[in-house]
């Protein structure tokens, strides 16, 4: 895949990644308005319940006071509904009411003579209160159709006088605040809330022509919003009476009965999400492995080309007629095709240890072995290089001559040869190489330092990364394929150790081996 079509590929995903996370977003924005708004329903629906249930309590209240008031109105208007004597002049002034019983009748007493009522005696007529009567011993009484009227009127207008005093007396002496108890209304609205689903806590306050009365919550805050709704409409009373609702957990009771709808969909964005990164990061690295593989073919092409080219030189100069008499010449050319050879093996083995590596086939054959010996070995491998630029290597012990550690003499050689002749590869001027070694706890600590180009932050980052190299693509003013150092690290690992580099552009950089003391 070209570079252009994997950056549209990457464009395109991206922007289908991004409009589903808005739509996403939208979708569930709306699905909270509509929550919302059939929230703000059950919650004004549950508190028109609750105005209900509590004109229903007032309904009996005053019930309750009618029945209180009957026995005081009685005691103080005993003659106030005679039955008047002008209609039937028989009837005598000696009549009474009595008021409502329990059987739903109104009880009038009067004294007859058997002018019109036989046989004579005391007579008691009940008057239902839709105008019936009978009398209440097996005699029968013959009331005149006027007489009939005119109590039915007395009954009716009693009934109407007596509500009209308790809900005028009511209306100046009881105020909202104690026709309702706030436990009362606190047990009715709670029911109706948890009818509709709601079990959130509440604050409730009534309120009688814009001012809150006493029934208030204690956490009630006056100023912040709250749900409003009308009571009592059936009410006599002139003043307004409105309940007022705060659910400070509003938004929690919203969101919780979404909170599996937003669990899956934040699960399944999140999937998403995850998917398309590791894909875009799979793409970006297969591309820049597959440029790391392609500079590391063309480097060891050119690696291997040039050998071959002086080895076969060489040959042609051996063959020559004129070097057949010339040993010194002869010998020479040799040396040459040998250096080349031992130059390309020194290639194919650093290749080779990486794959065994991969393969996890090296085996490690762990032995004490002086810290010191290791470090002059390989110094000495590379000490003919570096005095040949102008430099030098400079081996600082700081008494660890006798110190030993317990490492791989093969690959451990090879670790510290590769670390150094990294070195010298990157030092622009005669390099100028220190090692030094120390003791940390029961750790030894090996510090290589050089005044070579240095290494940006980057570098550093994937300076173990194998085919990786601090020169981009395959130039070859520095010689190597990007394997040193990973081989490196990997050995430092499997003997339990680490490796660490510090580096400054310009100033040079120091590798730091710990390892444990043998």
């Amino acid at each position: 895949m070209t570079n252009n079509n994997s950056k549209i590929l990457i464009g395109f995903i991206t922007a289908a990644l991004i409009g589903s996370i808005v739509v996403q977003v939208y979708l569930f924005s709306n699905a909270v308005e509509v929550r919302k708004a059939r929230f703000d329903s059950e919650v004004m629906e549950a508190m028109r319940t609750t105005g209900e249930d509590l004109e229903d309590l007032d309904a009996k209240r005053i019930i309750e006071q009618e029945e209180n008031f009957r026995p005081w109105l009685q005691s103080q208007i005993p003659h106030v509904f005679q039955v008047d004597s002008a209609i039937n002049p028989n009837i005598l002034d000696r009549d009474e009411i009595q008021f409502l019983d329990s059987t739903g009748f109104y009880t009038f007493s009067f004294q007859a003579d058997t002018t019109y009522y036989s046989p004579a005696g005391p007579y008691r007529v009940e008057v239902s209160q839709e105008g019936s009567g009978k009398r209440s011993d097996d005699g029968k009484i013959h009331l005149q159709q006027a007489q009939m009227h005119r109590v039915e009127e007395k009954v009716l207008m009693m009934d109407t006088v007596l509500q009209m005093f308790v809900r005028n007396t009511m209306r100046e002496y009881v105020p909202i605040g104690r026709r309702f108890d706030l436990d009362a209304v606190d047990s009715v609205l709670k029911s109706e809330l948890e009818d509709k689903g709601i079990a959130s806590n509440f604050e409730f306050a009534l309120s009688e022509d814009g001012e809150f009365s006493s029934l208030i919550s204690e956490d009630f805050e006056s100023y912040l919003p709250s749900y409003k709704v009308q009571v009592l409409r059936n009410d006599l009373w002139d003043k307004p009476v409105y309940l007022h609702v705060q659910l400070p957990n509003k938004m929690n009771e919203v969101y919780s009965s979404m909170w599996t709808m937003v669990a899956l969909s934040l699960v399944f964005t999140l999937g998403v999400v995850i998917t398309f990164w590791t894909t875009i990061r799979q793409m970006l690295k297969q591309k820049k492995i597959s440029s790391i593989k392609s500079d590391f073919i063309n480097n060891m092409t050119h690696e291997f080309k040039t050998p071959l080219a002086t080895i076969n030189l060489a040959i042609d100069a051996l063959n020559s007629p004129k070097l057949q008499n010339d040993p010194e010449k002869r010998a020479h050319y040799t040396q040459i095709i040998r250096n080349e050879n031992q130059r390309m093996h020194k290639q194919v083995e650093h290749v080779l240890r990486m794959s065994l590596l991969d393969k996890d086939e090296i085996s490690l054959e762990r032995e004490n072995i002086s810290l010191s010996d290791l470090i002059e070995g390989a110094k000495s491998h590379l000490e003919l290089t570096v005095e040949q630029r102008g430099g030098f290597i400079q081996y600082n012990p700081h008494g660890l001559e006798d110190e030993k550690v317990n490492v791989d003499h093969h690959h451990f050689s090879n670790v510290l040869i590769n670390i150094i002749d990294n070195a010298v590869k990157y030092s622009m001027e005669p390099p100028h190489i220190r090692i030094d070694t120390e003791l940390s706890n029961s750790y030894v600590v090996i510090s290589i330092s050089d005044n070579g180009i240095g290494m940006s932050r980057e570098v550093r980052e994937h300076i173990f990364d194998r085919f990786y190299r601090a020169e981009s693509g395959n130039v070859h003013t520095v010689k190597g394929h990007g394997l040193g150092l990973a081989y490196a690290k990997e050995i430092i690992d499997r003997h339990g150790g680490k490796i660490e580099v510090k580096s400054t552009v310009g100033e040079g950089s120091t590798f730091v081996i710990t390892l444990e003391r043998s």
